[in-house]
């Protein structure tokens, strides 16, 4: 109302239209009601901590926690009742879609609290706030928070939704609104762990993001460094032992930390600074690793993967061709599955 209010208002005779549409913009920070445009919101790798798509809540950080258990209580009530009767029961993969990923919307708005800055389109004289920095501690909560999601007991899914989902019959194949699965015709919940733990990495991650950070440290705008954040990120990476579902599900996500530090160290938009704190990181993998002793073959599997991929990149980074990761289903818009059909 307020854009519509600013682009279309009509001015009785005598008023200073420029004058008036200026005051038009001022109320609207009275108001509270700030513009951030949609090619400011879109990226995954934007600064504003308020401008994002789909996000709800007044605060990112509160409102993923309330995502978060609403999601674990429809995971752990999901069943045969979540479709009708006479419908196959492969078809609640996708009914399973928006609620395991239902906070991957909010999970964008949390990120955007890293290395965030809050700003206005600021004109000379306007009087609005200058930009700034968000604060330390709220990206550090942001962090913890991001990290809890990437935790084995965050990605797993309920022994009820693993028994209920069998192969797709024919005449029911997958869509742009399905997992998609490295197990052939058969659901694959590691796959579907996969694909939303990449996103999450990907997003913590993005060039631009580390980019602010290593700047904001270096201007004394933030104390937050870039080794913090992987510390913090990375805590319980390559200490998992056997075959469980829950180890599985952390090696998945240590190596995909592996391939983004790669990606970063050799993005072109990542600036010095960065691609080198991804080499160092890196390297200092390395050494970690070469101490770590393994007791079963998963874990002894997992430590020689990670150290090979480590080790085939520092000797001829140009050689890097990156791992290909499973990507989440489309998301937005939700129920277009089907069109052209």
């Amino acid at each position: 109302k307020r854009t519509v209010l600013y682009g279309y208002q009509d001015f009785a005779d005598g008023i200073d239209e420029a004058q008036a549409l200026n005051d038009i913009l001022m109320e609207n920070n009275r108001m509270g009601l700030q513009y951030i445009s949609d090619s400011d919101a879109r990226p995954i790798g934007g600064a504003h901590p308020y401008a994002h798509l789909w996000d709800n809540g007044e605060s990112a950080i509160e409102e993923f926690d309330r995502i978060s258990a609403v999601r674990k209580k429809a995971l752990q009530q999901f069943g045969e009742r979540n479709i009708p009767v006479n419908t196959p029961m492969a078809s609640l993969e996708e009914v399973l879609v928006p609620i395991y990923l239902s906070h991957r919307f909010q999970m964008e708005a949390v990120t955007k609290l890293i290395g965030g800055v809050e700003y206005a389109y600021t004109m000379r004289g306007d009087g609005q706030d200058d930009a700034k920095v968000v604060d330390d501690a709220v990206q550090q909560k942001a962090i913890a928070t991001l990290a809890k999601s990437l935790e084995p007991s965050f990605l797993l899914m309920p022994k009820n939704v693993l028994d209920v989902i069998p192969p797709k019959p024919i005449g029911y194949g997958r869509t742009r609104e399905s997992f998609q699965s490295r197990t052939g015709v058969a659901f694959d919940p590691l796959a579907a762990a996969e694909s939303v733990a990449y996103a999450t990495i990907k997003a913590i991650l993005h060039p631009h993001r580390v980019n602010r950070v290593l700047q904001h440290q270096s201007t004394g705008k933030s104390s937050l460094t870039f080794q913090s954040m992987l510390d913090q990120l990375m805590m319980q990476s390559f200490k998992q032992e056997g075959s469980s579902y829950e180890a599985a599900l952390q090696r998945i996500c240590d190596q995909l930390f592996l391939d983004q530090l790669m990606s970063l160290a050799m993005d072109e938009a990542s600036s010095v600074q960065t691609q080198g704190q991804a080499h160092l990181a890196l390297a200092e993998c390395m050494k970690e690793l070469k101490t770590m002793a393994a007791s079963t073959n998963e874990r002894k599997a997992h430590l020689l993967l990670a150290t090979s991929k480590i080790n085939q990149f520092l000797d001829d980074p140009s050689e890097w061709k990156g791992t290909i990761s499973v990507s989440m289903p489309a998301g937005s818009p939700i129920g277009c599955g089907h069109v052209g059909h």
